[in-house]
C-alpha cells in the first residue's frame, strides 16, 4: 500500500530533524564529586607545593595515560584550536578543556587548564596551559571529567583534609601539585536530602548569588535558587528583581504584538513567567500580577496546534486564528517546557485568560503521550531511549505533578489484570517555593 503524499512528507521531515538533532546532546557543565570510586594514597605535599618527577623535553615524555583510547589528542604536545567549551572544574576555581566525542567526555584522559579565577583555590597553584594527567597519584584511566569529580568528593572529606593532589604536566615537566579545598564532608546516601554537605553547598552558593544576583544570571535562575533556599534574608534581593522585571513588562497586547513573529521569545517568556509566578505564590506580592497576566497570555497564544512551542512564539495562521502548526525550524521542547510549567503556576496564581486552560490541555496531551514510553525528545520526535537531556522529562513530570496527575500502572498478577489504584496526588509537588512555610512569606502590604 502506497503511503499518502502527506504521510511521506511528514516522515521525510521527521527523518531530517532526527538527523539534524541527534548530535545536539549537551555535556554536563559542572563537575561535581558525588562519590569516591578508588584512587591512590594521599600524598604528603602541602597545598601549592610541587614535586618534580620528570625532566623530559616537551614531546619527548610519554604523558598519555596507559590504555588511553586511540584517536584522542595528547594535550601536552598540541593545544586545540578552540577551547571555548571548557568545563567548570568545581570548587577549584579553574576551567578545563577535555576531549569530547559525540557530546561525551568518555574518551578524555587529560584536562587542559584554560582559565583560573583570581582568589580561588587554584589561583597560584594551577596555570593556564597546565595539563592535568591524573589525581591522587594515579593517571586518568577513564573519563577525566567524572574522575576529577570523584577526586573532588574524596578530597573534601575529613580524612583527606581538603587536599586534592594532582599530576600536572607543565612546560615539559610532570609534577605533583596539591590544591587546598574546603573540608565539606562526604555526601550522605540520601543526598541532597538529610545531607550536611549538600546543605553547606546550597548555603555557600546562595550567599554568593545574593552578593551579585546579576552575575551569570540568564533567565532569572539566581532568583529561583534564592527563593528555593527558603531563607527570608534573601527575599529582599529577590523582591527588587521581581518588581523590576514586572515594571519593564508591557501590557498584554503590546507584548504580543512585539513578540509573535519569530525571534527567541519562548525562552525568555517561559523563564520570566516561571520566576514571577513562583515569586507571587511565595510572597503574595500583587505588583507582579499584571506582568504574569501578559506573559501567560503570550505564551498560551504562541503555542502550536499540537501543544508544543518553537524557539519563538507563533503568531496567527493564514486564517487569522491562533495555534497554527509550529513552522520550521520546528518545535523545541527545551524552550517550551518552562513556559508550560509557568502556565500551570499562573493558573494557581488566579490568572484568567481564555487561552490558558486550552493551552495547558494541549500541552498535557502532547507531553503526557511520552509517559511510560521514554524520555521527552528534542521536538515532535519519538520517545528518547537514553538519558534525560537537559531535564526535559523532569520538567514535564513537574508540570504533571503540579496538576496532581498520576498515571495508573497495571499490576501483573496470575489471576487478573486489574490495575492498581492511582497513587495519592500531591498538587503542589515539584515547586520548591509553593511549599515555603507561611512564616517565610513576606508581607508586602502598605505599612
Amino acid at each position: 500500500m502506497t503511503p499518502a503524499p502527506q504521510a511521506i512528507e511528514d516522515r521525510g521531515k521527521v527523518r531530517r530533524l532526527l538527523r539534524h538533532h541527534s548530535i545536539r546532546q549537551r555535556a554536563i557543565r559542572t563537575v561535581v564529586g558525588l562519590l569516591w570510586l578508588g584512587g591512590g594514597p594521599l600524598g604528603g605535599l602541602e597545598a601549592g607545593e610541587a614535586e618534580t618527577t620528570g625532566d623530559a623535553e616537551p614531546g619527548k615524555e610519554d604523558t598519555k595515560a596507559k590504555g588511553e583510547p586511540s584517536g584522542t589528542p595528547d594535550l601536552t604536545k598540541a593545544t586545540p584550536a578552540k577551547t571555548d567549551n571548557s568545563y567548570n572544574l568545581g570548587p577549584t576555581g579553574a576551567l578545563g578543556w577535555m576531549y569530547v566525542e559525540a557530546g561525551m567526555t568518555v574518551k578524555s584522559r587529560q584536562i587542559l587548564i584554560t582559565a583560573v579565577e583570581r582568589g580561588s583555590p587554584a589561583d597560584g597553584v594551577l596555570e593556564v596551559g597546565d595539563v592535568i594527567l591524573g589525581v591522587f597519584g594515579k593517571p586518568f584511566t577513564e573519563d577525566a571529567r567524572k574522575s576529577f569529580g570523584w577526586a573532588i568528593g574524596r578530597a573534601e572529606t575529613e580524612e583527606a583534609g581538603g587536599i586534592l593532589p594532582l599530576i600536572v604536566w607543565r612546560k615539559g615537566k610532570t609534577q605533583n601539585i596539591n590544591i587546598k579545598l574546603q573540608v565539606m564532608g562526604a555526601y550522605s546516601d540520601t543526598s541532597p536530602y538529610d545531607c550536611p554537605k549538600a546543605k553547606k553547598i546550597l548555603e555557600r552558593g546562595c550567599a554568593l548569588i545574593a552578593k551579585d544576583i546579576k552575575r551569570e544570571n540568564r533567565f532569572w535562575i539566581n532568583e529561583l535558587a534564592l527563593m528555593a533556599s527558603g531563607k527570608p534574608e534573601h527575599m529582599g534581593v529577590v523582591r527588587a528583581s521581581a518588581r523590576a522585571v514586572a515594571a519593564s513588562t508591557p501590557d498584554t497586547e503590546t507584548l504580543w504584538k512585539a513578540s509573535c513573529r519569530g525571534g527567541m521569545h519562548t525562552w525568555e517568556f517561559g523563564y520570566k513567567n516561571l520566576f514571577l509566578t513562583e515569586y507571587f505564590l511565595a510572597t503574595g506580592d500583587e505588583t507582579v500580577l499584571p506582568a504574569i497576566r501578559a506573559c501567560t497570555a503570550c505564551i498560551a497564544r504562541g503555542q502550536g496546534r499540537y501543544g508544543t512551542w518553537g524557539h519563538g512564539l507563533i503568531g496567527p495562521g493564514a486564517d487569522g486564528q491562533f495555534h497554527p502548526p509550529v513552522p520550521p525550524y520546528g518545535p523545541v521542547n527545551q524552550a517550551g517546557l518552562p513556559g508550560f510549567v509557568s502556565l500551570v503556576l499562573a493558573e494557581k496564581c488566579g490568572v484568567q485568560d481564555p487561552e490558558l486552560k486550552p493551552a495547558i490541555a494541549r500541552a498535557n496531551k502532547f507531553f503526557g503521550y511520552y509517559a511510560g514510553k521514554g524520555a521527552i525528545p528534542y521536538g515532535e520526535h519519538r520517545p528518547g531511549m537514553c538519558h534525560d537531556d537537559n531535564g526535559k522529562t523532569s520538567l514535564a513530570a513537574m508540570a504533571s505533578a503540579l496538576q496532581g496527575k498520576r498515571a495508573e500502572t497495571p499490576t501483573k498478577t496470575t489471576g487478573s489484570a486489574t490495575p492498581t489504584s492511582p497513587r495519592p496526588s500531591r498538587p503542589n509537588a515539584g515547586s520548591a517555593t509553593m511549599r515555603m512555610p507561611k512564616e517565610l512569606r513576606i508581607d508586602f502590604s502598605p505599612a
